[in-house]
């Protein structure tokens, strides 16, 4: 029986930098924003009620807000947070203009990814990642350009697992037409490597042409969650002064094409609903015409029949005379 797609999957390999996007997308939409032209934009400049887009965001857990919103408060007093060391499963509920959607946020150790989509691992944690993959009604990747760059097995586990995963989307019940937004992190780091290749996008056709060959419904962004200045011991460290860039936009692609699929399949069902009402009513029409010829049919047989009485006793009352 196939599982109901009912949420969107955030998916990355180890140092894709999954633990802090998802930490600053939530901080961004627990707080609040407006999105104007599909770009997340700060105070009321250029936002007026009649252009802007409003979304935001609760954890349906307090454990899963305070984890969330304890790292960005980290994060913003310059310390990185610890490694992810186990699986963590939280969802997020999205409110975009009035309309609810649910994110699964499922936080795991790199290892993870690769028993889930490497080795198909039979493992409960891959088990479980593969359950949510399943489950994706829109997906988004997370992915380190300078890993995929510098080659080596690390670049083919991003590679070959992340087209593993979207293959696996593709090709279960419904998945045909899930939105996919490929994200390339900590862009402020990677620029250079993203310029070379000619672009967000010539970089992700370049290294993942394969998955591009397979995969259509899809957007490419370049992202960073959060700044990193050089520390006091010459170690990059984070810093807040800047809003993070793309963070919030690629959840905004995939909740638009999610909303758009279940308005066209919504006016697909009405025009279905009214065709069959129109046909109900014309088959109604039908029989209560048929039923009205026979009424008719009746009446004039019976009227018939009348006459040849009538005809019969006449001429037997004149015989009789």
């Amino acid at each position: 029986m196939a599982l109901p797609r009912d949420r969107i999957v955030i998916l990355g390999r180890r140092r894709a930098g999954k633990t802090i996007f998802l930490a600053r997308l939530y901080e961004a939409l627990w707080q609040g924003c407006k999105l104007v032209d599909g770009k997340m934009v700060n105070g009321e400049a250029n936002a007026t009620a009649s252009v802007a887009t409003r979304i935001s965001c609760r954890a349906t857990t307090g454990v899963a807000h305070s984890q969330l919103m304890r790292i960005a408060e980290e994060l913003r007093k310059g310390r990185w947070p610890a490694a992810t060391a186990g699986n963590t499963y939280s969802e997020i509920e999205v409110d975009h203009s009035g309309r609810k959607h649910l994110i699964t946020v499922l936080d795991y150790p790199g290892e993870v990814f690769r028993k889930a989509f490497m080795s198909d691992s039979e493992d409960p944690d891959a088990l479980e990642l593969r359950m949510a993959v399943d489950r994706a009604a829109a997906a988004i990747l997370l992915i380190d350009p300078s890993v995929v760059a510098a080659g080596g097995e690390e670049s083919h586990e991003d590679v070959f697992g992340l087209m593993q995963a979207t293959l696996r989307i593709r090709q279960t019940a419904g998945g045909t037409i899930v939105p996919v937004a490929i994200v390339f992190t900590k862009c402020d780091l990677n620029g250079a490597l993203l310029r070379e290749a000619g672009g967000t996008r010539a970089f992700a056709r370049k290294h993942f042409a394969q998955l591009f060959r397979e995969l259509d419904r899809t957007s490419v962004f370049s992202c960073a969650a959060v700044r990193v200045v050089q520390g006091a011991l010459g170690k990059p460290v984070p810093t807040s002064d800047r809003s993070p860039e793309n963070v919030v936009e690629p959840l905004r692609y995939c909740i638009e094409s999610l909303e758009r699929g279940i308005d066209i399949t919504r006016a697909e069902t009405a025009r279905t609903d009214r065709a069959q009402v129109m046909r109900a009513a014309e088959d109604a029409d039908t029989e209560e015409r048929k039923k009205s010829a026979m009424a008719w049919i009746v009446f004039a047989v019976a009227v018939g029949m009348l006459f040849v009485a009538v005809g019969i006793g006449a001429a037997w009352w004149a015989m009789k005379k």
